[in-house]
Parts: structure tokens; sequence; C-alpha cells
């Protein structure tokens, strides 16, 4: 995290009132994360400064591009993000971070952001990851590997069907003749 540090904003020397920041995201920011579901992306970072005598609140507006794996068929895409986070930053005399808000001294020099960054980029993704599909409504996956599930699919469907119809079950079998009043 030592190369992070420029992902920063001097708390303690920002006159009361609203700045901005500005902070660019790439390649290798998402190194320094061990295990990132994301490597590689090029995306830029406003924050919106609140300085108020009891906190600051922090407005985080992220968007660009990062490159994910297709859930569908593991090809590399370039995926979209556009997320916009806020977190808010409270003096106390012990520094904590709770769900909703980050405690800091009031003797603190500066906050350093880099984590919080990338928690907001990862958590932007969706939970399944898949190529878009085109203005016809078509998916873009790779088209051999959709082939592939969707003849599986087929297969998968039959056989189920071939299972229902072989296994006798009396439940569903006296269900069969039951005629509501």
């Amino acid at each position: 995290m030592k190369n992070l540090k420029h992902y920063r904003i001097p708390v303690r020397g920002l006159k009361p009132g609203i700045h901005n920041f500005e902070f660019e995201v790439n390649d290798g920011f998402f190194g320094h994360f061990e295990a990132s579901p994301i490597e590689q992306g090029h995306l830029m970072v406003g924050v919106q400064v609140d300085k108020r005598p009891d906190m600051v609140l922090l407005t985080f507006e992220v968007s660009g591009v990062v490159r994910v794996e297709c859930d569908r068929c593991t090809e590399p895409f370039d995926m979209q993000l556009e997320q916009e986070q806020q977190l808010v930053v409270k003096y106390d005399e012990d520094e904590r971070d709770d769900s909703d808000v980050v405690y800091i001294s009031r003797n603190r020099t500066d906050l350093y952001l880099a984590e919080y960054l990338y928690e907001y980029i990862v958590l932007s993704l969706p939970i399944t990851k898949t190529h878009p599909e085109d203005a016809d409504g078509n998916l873009t996956c790779d088209p051999a590997v959709l082939r592939y599930l969707q003849a599986n699919d087929a297969a998968a469907a039959t056989e189920a069907e071939q299972e229902d119809e072989a296994t006798s079950n009396p439940f569903k079998d006296a269900l069969k003749d039951f005629k509501p009043n």
C-alpha cells in the first residue's frame, strides 16, 4: 500500500466548505490488492469533499472501464462502470471504521482513500458479469461456447424429462386424480 499514498486528501489543511479532487485508477492500482477480481482497468474518480466543523462528507463518482472475465463464456471483455458512493467521516478520540461511518482523530492530517476506492469499484461490479447484448438483443459471447451451452442445456432438459417419466411418485400419482369441489 506504500505506493498508493497519492490517493489521499489533506483533511487537516482544508477550510470548511466544498472541495473537489480527482484521481486516476489504472492497472497498477489493482495490483496492490491481493486476489483482486479486477486486474486491469482505467477509471476516473471524482471526490467531492464537504468539510464541516464536526465531520467530513465525501462523495465518490467513479466512471470508466474494467477488464473482467465473462461468467458465461470465460472470455475477457471491457465492462463500463458508473458508480456514486458516499463516505461519512466523523471526528472522535478513537480511530475506527464502522459499517457506515469512519472515525478519525482531529489531529489526523491526511485521509487515505485507496482502500475505499478499491472497495467501491469492486462493489460496483454486478454479481453476474456477462458480455452485453448487441443492438438486436443477441448475446455477444463467444459463438462456439454459446452453441456448446445450448446443446448441453437441451440434452439436460431431455434427460430430466425422461427421468421424470421413468420414476413413479405415489404422491404425484394420487394428486392426478384429485378434483377440487
